[in-house]
């Protein structure tokens, strides 16, 4: 029997992820149609033209590398702090009241603005649901991660093909709002009811062992050899986190390429995180009794031919295939990676760690669609594709050799 506090925890966390995936696809659409930038194409940056896909991929990206940079430094408070439940509240209470926001800028700065603000609501929630999730765990904490990232990825998942449904469908001429404004009051109506979900149901983190309080300082922390391990399996997290998003810049010309609807591309987008969740608590179960270091280097092994060959896509369902492979790769290496840092960090220190391989994928998720909108405009479709399949190879070569 599940955890009850653990499903409610992943609930949230599921509900939360649909609500800001929904902006994978309403951002490219809502920048091009609806935020003013014809004076920034006009601009280069290194001598390379600004083009829609990059400032698309920059704001895509913005809430995330904030999110980045600002998880561990909430990851450590939250291994200080006696009530992390209230960190989520704040979390929430951030994203629940910037999101109307979007409803009334045109700037392509103030779309910035917003993303970074919601970066900071996504670095104050992770590393406390992390923590709460590996307390709660105790020895099954490959299946715990795993039913938590299902359900979560779940979330995540099915909010791109919402995003594309009411888009293709809009506008509402009934409630007088367009595709993309619907989407912005549902994201409003989703942070309330996570809000409630956590008021009613998760009860202030309780963790064994805190009697005997663990004064170390960070510095002599990221001395030890577990902090090393840490640090080794972040990166590989990085690049495979960065693989799976460099796909959502790059919308536009996937959809000309293909001839193809906004919901095709959304199913696609999709289908990765889809067979990902598929296999995300299957992968749990059997690491708990099995050594994790083969299942990272299998999910290495399908990931680098999954995410070259879709360079090379020549139609939609070639690159749902493609996307469907990734995913299973992703849940290979992901689960077995935060498996093992949750079982290596302890009660002090959970926080900080898991914050490291959350700041890890989040950084990945970040840099690949900037990656991607700069390896378009210098070397066309397929680059971004290669590259990412070449940076996979190190990944695994990272994991081979500096992991037991």
């Amino acid at each position: 029997m599940y955890d009850r506090r653990i499903l409610v925890l992943s609930f949230i966390r599921g509900i939360e992820l649909f609500s800001i995936s929904l902006l994978v696809i309403i951002i490219p659409v809502f920048i091009s149609d609806q935020i003013i930038i014809e004076h920034l194409l006009s601009q280069t940056i290194f001598n390379i033209n600004i083009t829609e896909e990059i400032l698309v991929g920059i704001a895509l990206s913005m809430s995330l590398i904030i999110s980045s940079f600002a998880t561990p430094i909430f990851g450590i408070i939250s291994d200080k702090i006696k009530r992390p439940k209230r960190m989520i509240y704040v979390g929430f209470s951030i994203l629940l009241f910037s999101t109307p926001l979007y409803l009334i800028i045109e700037s392509y700065y103030s779309v910035l603005a917003l993303r970074s603000i919601q970066g900071i609501a996504g670095a104050i929630i992770v590393p406390v649901t992390l923590s709460m999730i590996n307390s709660y765990s105790e020895s099954k904490k490959g299946e715990s991660f795993g039913i938590y990232n299902t359900i979560r990825l779940i979330g995540f998942g099915i909010g791109p093909i919402v995003a594309g449904f009411i888009i293709t469908n809009g506008p509402y001429t009934s409630l007088n709002i367009t595709g993309i404004d619907a989407t912005f009051y549902l994201m409003m109506i989703l942070f309330f009811i996570s809000f409630l979900l956590l008021f009613l149901f998760i009860e202030n983190k309780t963790v064994t062992n805190q009697d005997t309080k663990d004064n170390t300082k960070l510095k002599d922390v990221i001395r030890t050899d577990k902090f090393k391990i840490v640090l080794v399996f972040a990166f590989a997290t990085f690049w495979l986190s960065a693989s799976i998003n460099m796909f959502a810049t790059l919308e536009n010309e996937i959809n000309n390429r293909f001839a193809q609807t906004t919901a095709w591309f959304g199913i696609q987008f999709s289908a990765a995180l889809l067979a990902n969740i598929v296999f995300q608590t299957i992968v749990g179960k059997a690491i708990d009794k099995h050594y994790k270091k083969p299942f990272i280097l299998a999910g290495f092994l399908i990931l680098i031919p999954a995410i070259s060959l879709q360079g090379f896509a020549i139609n939609s369902i070639q690159m749902v295939i493609l996307r469907l492979f990734q995913g299973l790769s992703v849940a290979l290496v992901y689960i077995p990676s935060l498996t093992y840092v949750g079982e290596i960090s302890g009660q002090n220190n959970d926080g900080f760690f898991l914050s490291l391989m959350s700041t890890a994928f989040s950084l990945g998720l970040a840099v690949g669609p900037i990656m991607s909108g700069l390896l378009f405009s210098i070397g066309g479709f397929s680059l971004p594709f290669v590259t990412a399949g070449l940076f996979s190879i190190i990944g695994l070569i990272v994991i081979y050799v500096f992991t037991k």
